[in-house]
């Protein structure tokens, strides 16, 4: 989250994940703090397709929209032109 914020220490940390198999969500997390503090779209694309992670199909009761919806939106947001 810190690397959301534009902490460029902990955007540099986000590497230490790259070869975790991570939960999609996870996985999505770490490629928007890249993205909001690169600004470069083509590195993030290639950052979702070859950092591993697995699908994510636990379903959440309690209104935090935890689903394969949630995730394919947060993916689409991710690879959005102009993004």
């Amino acid at each position: 989250m810190l690397a959301l914020d534009g902490d460029k220490k902990a955007l540099d940390m986000i590497e230490r994940f790259d070869n975790l198999t991570l939960p999609q969500p996870a996985r999505y997390l770490l490629a928007a703090a890249l993205a909001r503090n690169t600004r470069d779209t083509d590195r993030v694309k290639l950052y979702l397709s070859s950092a591993p992670a697995q699908p994510w199909s636990v379903r959440e009761s309690d209104g935090t929209l935890g689903s394969d919806v949630r995730n394919a939106a947060v993916g689409g947001l991710l690879s959005a032109p102009g993004r």
